[in-house]
């Protein structure tokens, strides 16, 4: 019958039972009706199959009946089914074709419901035998007596079964697994090596690979078992154990690049295995030369549950690295520990030399000094560190404004004077400490140990000394000796050491021949000084017009004042030029000239300190121009506004001369009182009380300061000494640091622009109105100390006030401007020229303007090796990170570390902002080591915070991403199954 056929065949045998008269053919009908309805998946094929059983046990038909229900299910895959019926039905009655096809199903739906004893003792019966199922039986019984690790009994079965056509492909895998299961890893090569550099398309081609690699792995040929782990396909997830073999076999052939990647998937974990990957990921990113790397890979290994044979070579590693990156303080740290934690280690030497070197690269000065008074005897290396640690600390005193401390230390230097450029270097900024402290004789003789040393003309220090040995002598009004050190810094190589200094030298050249009446020399150089630049010539020109005045040459002279009067009329120097003008006048007899000079100072300048003497002055050239009435006026003026002042007095007879005059006498009485009411004779009880208060702040003991001021006020409400009380108790505040109590104070006193602290208190308030971060009043006051400035570094006070109040409400082209401001004056102290220069760059940051911000930081760190250095490194990293030059600012931010340790504000600014540059790399490993590595150790509790904060947003990242994976792959382990 065929398939096709089965329907018609039924009605067949179903009209043929009724009518046969042979018991035996109406048997035969029955069966084959029962047997098409089953073959056409009828409802009632199973029911007639089964009725057809029970009616006739003993028909030959029976037992093959369960086989063909067996079948049948099989067919449907209704596996459980099928072993019912198969476990019924009779093998030995079928033919051999047929009884092999048997077994072999009744095994395999025994195998799908994993009874694999039962499904082999069936695929043993037929397995050696020839037939169409011989190669399938022997599959399947390999493959179960693989799984209960019967491996030479698999390997035959498999073997084969590999002769078939039909398995030839999917045994090697198999078959290879089980040579590695007995570690007959020469039988797997001889094997598998052939059939992987065939062409045939075996199954798990890359799993046999796999295979192979572990085999030449285990036996040590981690050359050729590299080869083969690269024909693995390692994008999927495998075991931490995988990659580490794949990465050490990577490692040992020479591909560094697979074995770091390898390396990194175990590595950050907290195990042996992890430990050991981290330990050649460091030792490869040193053979890359990737220093920064390695030192994150090795911090892995300082914790105290790693092995103590791994845990010193991960700290002698990493203390050598960060000395070779010059992270210096991190090495001596690391050196030291060694040292303290493998005493008798086999690096010992080596750290002991190392951690001297690093002392002598004078980058950690506390702890050198420290070490250093631990050493027993001073070698001469070590007496070379302590001079160099010590002249870089007094440096770093220096640049904090504590003096003293640094004069100490620079003494300290002084020592061991074994190198000459340091020796040179410490009696220059010890001598610039004694001048800032105005001790000129100290300082002077600092300066002379410079110029003396026979070897210091070739030194930078030698022009500096000469410069500022001019000054020490001419702040100390010893002019003569200044002059000699001027001419030969003008004249002999000083515009080689600045042109700011060269043009200043210049003019107090000319000061010093001036204050010696060589008036022709004087000119000369004022002259000069005007040639050389356009900074300072409304001094020039006002000394020019002094000098032509005094040689009574008034049309040089007018000309001179009238330079500065016309063209610089927001200068300090507008009000000497008016008025030594008008003074000249006067003194030439020219009273109506001189009227107008003083009348214009007057006017254009009521808070100058000439004021009254223009009042004073002016009222004589009226009354010498017989107008008595303004005279009179004039004198007034001083007696209202003035009566404290000492002129008050001085005006009080032509005052009377003049009424007298006037014919008004009787009206000299009343002035008379008035300035006798602002000036008492008497001092005697008030006098002891303000001094005892004065001692008291002199004393630092300002609360008791300002309680005895206070009680003063009250005690003597009319006293002149008022104003000066008011003074001591703002300054009693500020120095106690109670800011806003102190503006009260001093914006009283403020209100006398006469007063003779005027200047001062406006350099207070626009100071206290900065720290208080009201900028636009900082500002505004800063602008009224500039311009009653009396000296460069008042101008400077004033320039340095408006450039970072500017900075700091974002007007960044008037921050630049006074920072330009502020580098023509020249150095007035260690680090203004610095700061300056970082203002630039932080105002073309500020506008966007990255390429002019780097050459400013750039020019700024050439010289800066102060907090500003720090800082202009620190913002170099950060447009290097902005450009996504990210290695390039990496290198740079790692290099602030080294050079500027003692900032630790920058210092952890740039580690996190070293984190940023690795997480935009996607060097996960190298960020978090890093954070973890500020986390243990670093000194700034915000900084600490911040990399925790960052730390934490990066693992909630990582498991984010981790989880999306195993998403992923779980969708793809289900495809792959039902597949």
């Amino acid at each position: 019958m065929q398939q096709s056929n089965y329907g018609a065949a039924r009605r067949i045998f179903e009209r043929y039972i009724p009518i046969s008269e042979h018991t035996i053919h109406q048997q035969n009908a029955e069966y084959y009706v029962a047997f098409c309805a089953l073959s056409l998946y009828h409802k009632d094929g199973e029911s007639l199959l089964t009725a057809f059983i029970k009616n006739h046990p003993n028909h030959p038909k029976a037992v093959v009946a369960y086989y063909e229900l067996g079948d049948f299910y099989y067919r449907q895959k209704n596996y459980k089914k099928a072993i019912t019926y198969f476990e019924k039905a009779d093998f030995k009655v079928l033919d051999q074709s047929e009884r092999h096809a048997a077994y072999f199903k009744r095994g395999y739906a025994y195998f799908t419901q994993k009874k694999f004893d039962a499904a082999i003792k069936n695929f043993n019966e037929i397995k050696t035998q020839e037939g169409q199922y011989k190669a399938g039986a022997s599959y399947y019984a390999g493959y179960i007596t693989y799984q209960q690790g019967e491996y030479a009994e698999s390997l035959a079965d498999l073997k084969r079964a590999s002769q078939s056509d039909s398995y030839a492909r999917l045994v090697p895998y198999m078959i290879s697994n089980v040579y590695y299961k007995q570690k007959d890893y020469k039988s797997l090569q001889q094997y598998a090596e052939p059939l992987l550099n065939s062409n045939d398309n075996i199954s798990s081609k890359a799993d046999v690979s796999l295979l192979v690699a572990e085999a030449y792995f285990h036996q040590g040929e981690y050359e050729k078992s590299n080869a083969y782990f690269a024909e693995y396909n390692t994008k999927g997830k495998i075991s931490p154990e995988l990659s580490y073999r794949i990465g050490y076999a990577a490692y040992v052939s020479g591909e560094y690049n697979r074995a770091i990647s390898s390396f990194k998937q175990v590595s950050g974990e907290q195990s042996t295995l992890a430990h050991q990957a981290s330990y050649y990921l460091g030792i490869l990113y040193i053979k890359q030369k990737n220093k920064p790397f390695a030192i994150t890979a090795f911090a892995q290994l300082l914790d105290d549950n790693v092995d103590a044979q791994l845990k010193e070579e991960a700290l002698y590693h990493s203390a050598k690295l960060n000395y070779e990156v010059n992270r210096t303080h991190a090495a001596i740290t690391m050196m030291r520990g060694y040292l303290l934690e493998f005493p008798n280690g086999k690096y010992r030497s080596t750290m002991s030399d190392l951690l001297t070197q690093a002392y002598f690269n004078e980058n950690d000065y506390d702890e050198a000094l420290k070490y250093i008074e631990t050493l027993s005897t001073y070698t001469t290396q070590v007496k070379q560190v302590y001079q160099k640690a010590t002249f870089h600390k007094a440096i770093e005193l220096f640049n904090k404004n504590q003096y003293a401390r640094a004069v100490s230390m620079f003494d300290e230097s002084l020592v061991y004077p074994l190198d000459n450029e340091y020796q040179l270097g410490a009696y220059f900024w010890k001598a610039e400490a004694y001048a800032i402290g105005k001790k000129y004789p100290e300082a002077a003789a600092a300066y002379q140990k410079v110029l003396w040393n026979q070897n210091s003309k070739g030194s930078a220090y030698h022009m500096k000394s000469r410069y500022g040995l001019g000054y020490a002598y001419f702040d100390n009004k010893e002019y003569d000796k200044a002059r000699i050190q001027f001419y030969e810094y003008v004249e002999n190589g000083g515009i080689n050491d600045s042109k700011a200094n060269h043009h200043d030298a210049t003019i107090r050249l000319a000061d010093c021949y001036y204050v010696k009446k060589e008036y022709a020399k004087a000119i000369q150089y004022y002259q000069k000084s005007i040639s050389q630049s356009k900074v300072d010539n409304d001094y020039s020109y006002l000394h020019l017009g002094l000098i032509n005045g005094i040689e009574s040459n008034v049309a040089a002279a007018n000309q001179a004042f009238d330079q500065v009067i016309r063209n610089h009329s927001r200068s300090k120097y507008y009000d000497d030029a008016i008025f030594n003008k008008a003074q000249l006048a006067f003194e030439n007899g020219d009273y109506s000239r001189a009227i107008s000079s003083f009348g214009m100072l007057i006017k254009n300048k009521p808070k100058s300190k000439y004021v009254p003497y223009a009042y004073m002055k002016r009222a004589s050239a009226y009354y010498n121009n017989k107008s008595y009435d303004r005279a009179t006026a004039d004198y007034e003026a001083i007696i209202d506004d003035f009566t404290k002042h000492s002129v008050a007095r001085e005006v009080l007879l032509p005052l009377q001369e003049v009424l007298t005059i006037q014919g008004k006498s009787q009206d000299f009485d009343a002035y008379l009182a008035k300035y006798k009411a602002a000036n008492p004779d008497g001092e005697g009880l008030e006098n002891v009380e303000f001094e005892a208060a004065k001692g008291l702040y002199f004393n630092q003991e300002y609360a008791h300061a300002i309680d005895k001021f206070k009680t003063f006020q009250d005690s003597y409400g009319e006293s002149n000494l008022i104003e000066d009380a008011k003074y001591y108790i703002a300054e009693s505040y500020y120095r106690a640091d109670q800011y806003e109590k102190a503006l009260a104070y001093y914006t009283e006193v403020i209100s006398n622009e006469h007063y003779a602290q005027y200047h001062k208190v406006l350099g207070r308030i626009a100071e206290l109105e900065f720290l208080q971060k009201r900028h636009d009043n900082a500002i505004y006051f800063y602008q009224q100390y500039g311009a009653l400035a009396s000296s460069k570094k008042h101008q400077y006070t004033a320039y340095r006030g408006l450039m970072r109040s500017y900075y700091l409400i974002d007007q960044y082209d008037s921050s630049s401007n006074y920072a330009h401001n502020i580098l023509s004056l020249g150095s007035i102290n260690a680090g203004s020229m610095n700061e300056a220069s970082l203002y630039l760059a932080k105002a073309a940051m500020g506008k966007q303007d990255y390429q002019a911000a780097k050459d400013e930081l750039l020019t700024t760190l050439n010289t800066a090796k102060d907090e500003y250095g720090a800082e202009a490194q620190y913002l170099l990293g950060k447009i290097q990170y902005i450009d996504q030059d990210h290695e390039k600012s990496i290198e740079t931010l790692v290099s602030l570390n080294s050079t500027f340790h003692a900032y630790d504000e920058w210092v952890g600014k740039g580690f996190l902002l070293i984190v940023d540059n690795y997480v935009a790399m996607d060097e996960m490993f190298q960020a978090k080591g890093t954070l973890q590595s500020i986390i243990e150790g670093f000194p700034l509790d915000d900084i600490v915070a911040e990399a925790k904060q960052k730390l934490q947003e990066l693992e909630a990242g990582e498991a984010s991403k981790l989880q999306k994976i195993d998403s992923i792959e779980a969708v793809q382990d289900t495809l792959y199954t039902d597949q």
